[in-house]
């Protein structure tokens, strides 16, 4: 532990090196595949599967399901689809299988497992359905919204197959669907009036209109990582954010002028992310839960046009992109950790401060150091422990050898990556005083009527103190008489009316304190016996010894001694 007294703020006030730097701006690497793809096929939907693949929807003339893996290996597979088929929107299943909407000739919901085995099931559906989203429910069944202008609907599908849907009041047009943290289901609803709606599992329905601002359009959605719901609007050109209790905010600062983002999805970063479809420049957004929006365009494919987006089993976010290339892009989030560190010292001790940002997922920061050409890894880590970031981290490093030049990192690492960050040199001061072979003699004696704290070394009266200083400091002697306290849990505390009755207890008070400037080795006087002016009173006492000098404060040392009545005065008789 750095010293007693000296806290963070302090080493902070010490500081031997600080290498400054804003926590960096996350910047995303896309990449897209299109190997396996033609210009006729129409990637729409994607989802992460069990697999460790992505799975997605292809509604080329046709129809297909795709798989990719994360390596980019694309695969179409149709045996099982209806003909005329159009698969759109697919999703994750509690039961391990991937489900789908399929907007064809037949309306039908569709199951495909990680063989390939495509079955498709319509009992139970609306006939003249216009399927739409689709998302796993909390239930264990699968759900998805059906925009009927007619028999608008949230269905349920088990997962044998069996379909039932609950109707929704007229004018709804229900079009992203997502399960959120409160355990019900939310869905986006582009009809008269435009709202964000939500229904238990048994049916019941409630719509949230107020946040929304003439003119929404509002789209897919996905539950976040902060407890709310998220979606997409593209009547007003924003992101919304709906909390459990229907709070609706709208956010746009950060889109790009013309921005119509299509499709939405929960991050491992903790962010939600989207594609834009708009202007002259389709993006990949990103909103963190505050709000804050940025976009990124950088390694989108020329003529690109993304359009689902899903998060992945490997970490990154996966999305379709249906413009001049057929393709499925990959969404990497690195660096996912830069450290910014900052060293401290006092004496032979230093604190590490490690500014993360860690782009809100959950890092696990570690410090190394060591000499410069030693190892620093093996026998220096310390770790900081796991915590959210961006946040400040802090690390004491001690038994540093003195006046040594030392290097430390900070190492942060998460489930998207790991980063070192620089080395930083700093340089140890003069070790801290240190007091030993103090002693006290006699323990029992008769304090001085007058003078100081501290008399010459030889005296009728007062105690002896020596001790070996390992360098020149001042030492500060602190004086605590014992008293009758009363216990408290683990603590001796001063007797009062209302502890009166609690076991009793040693409880050392503070009389006063005085300090000795000390050289290095041998130290030697007396103490008198006398604080303040005055001396002190028969009774049982505590010295303790606190050194300072260069290298900070050192260990305290304590002695007890005693304090007994003077010897009475004679009285001398003259002879007659």
């Amino acid at each position: 532990m750095i010293g007693r007294r000296t806290t963070l703020a302090g080493l902070a006030a010490l500081l031997a090196l600080t290498l400054a730097a804003p926590a960096a701006a996350i910047t995303p690497a896309i990449s897209e595949f299109s190997g396996g793809l033609t210009p006729d096929d129409m990637p729409l939907g994607i989802a992460g599967g069990p697999d460790g693949n992505l799975w997605f929807t292809d509604s080329n003339s046709g129809g297909a399901i795709g798989r990719i893996t994360t390596a980019g290996g694309i695969t179409k597979i149709s045996s099982g689809l209806a003909a005329g088929s159009a698969p759109f929107r697919i999703a994750l299943g509690a039961d391990g299988n991937l489900w789908f909407t399929d907007r064809g000739t037949t309306k039908a919901i569709g199951r495909i497992d990680t063989t390939g085995k495509i079955i498709e099931f319509t009992s139970g559906l609306n006939p003249a359905a216009v399927l739409a989203g689709i998302t796993p429910g909390p239930d264990g069944d699968v759900w998805f919204a059906d925009a009927d202008a007619a028999a608008p609907a949230l269905g349920r599908v088990t997962p044998s197959g069996d379909i039932h849907e609950f109707p929704l009041p007229a004018g709804s047009s229900p079009q992203g669907i997502a399960t959120g943290s409160d355990g019900n289901l939310w869905f986006t609803d582009s009809g008269a009036p435009d709202a964000i709606g939500r229904m238990t599992p048994a049916g019941s329905v409630q719509k949230f209109t107020l946040g929304l601002p003439a003119g929404s359009a509002p789209g897919q959605i996905t539950a976040g990582a902060d407890g709310n719901v998220w979606f997409v609007d593209g009547g007003t050109h924003a992101i919304g954010r709906a909390t459990p209790a229907g709070a609706i905010t709208e956010f746009s600062t950060g889109l790009q002028a013309g921005a119509r983002p299509v499709d939405i999805s929960g991050g491992s970063d903790g962010a939600v992310w989207f594609t834009d479809q708009g202007g002259a420049n389709p993006a990949i957004g990103r909103a963190l839960p505050s709000g804050a929006i940025a976009e990124f365009g950088s390694g989108l494919n020329s003529g690109s046009s993304p359009s689902a987006i899903a998060s992945g089993p490997d970490g990154n976010l996966w999305f379709t992109d249906v413009g001049a290339t057929r393709a499925i892009g990959r969404i990497t989030t690195q660096p996912a950790v830069t450290t910014v560190s900052a060293i401290a010292t006092s004496g032979t001790t230093a604190a590490v401060l490690g500014l993360v940002d860690g782009h809100d997922q959950r890092t696990t920061f570690r410090v190394e150091y060591g000499t410069p050409g030693g190892s620093l890894s093996s026998t220096g880590g310390r770790s900081l422990g796991t915590v959210a970031g961006p946040t400040r981290g802090t690390a004491a490093l001690s038994k540093l050898r003195p006046n040594t030049t030392y290097l430390a990192r900070v190492v942060g690492t998460n489930d998207t990556d790991s980063v070192d960050g620089q080395f930083l040199s700093f340089k140890t001061g003069p070790a801290a005083d240190r007091i030993s072979s103090m002693r006290l003699r006699p323990k029992l004696f008769v304090a001085a009527a007058h003078g100081g704290p501290v008399r010459a070394a030889r005296s009728s009266v007062g105690a002896l103190i020596t001790y070996a200083g390992s360098q020149p400091a001042t030492t500060t002697f602190t004086i605590s008489r014992a008293t009758l306290g009363r216990r408290s849990g683990a603590n001796c505390v001063k007797r009062t009316r209302r502890n009166a009755r609690q076991r009793t207890c040693t409880l050392f008070v503070k009389v006063g304190s005085f300090k000795h400037n000390d050289v290095a080795g041998r130290v030697r006087f007396r103490l008198s016996g006398r604080l303040h002016n005055r001396t002190l009173s028969p009774g049982n006492y505590r010295l303790d010894a606190e050194p300072q000098g260069p290298g900070g404060i050192g260990h305290v040392v304590s002695k007890h001694f005693g304090v007994k009545p003077p010897p009475p005065k004679r009285h001398h008789h003259k002879k007659r």
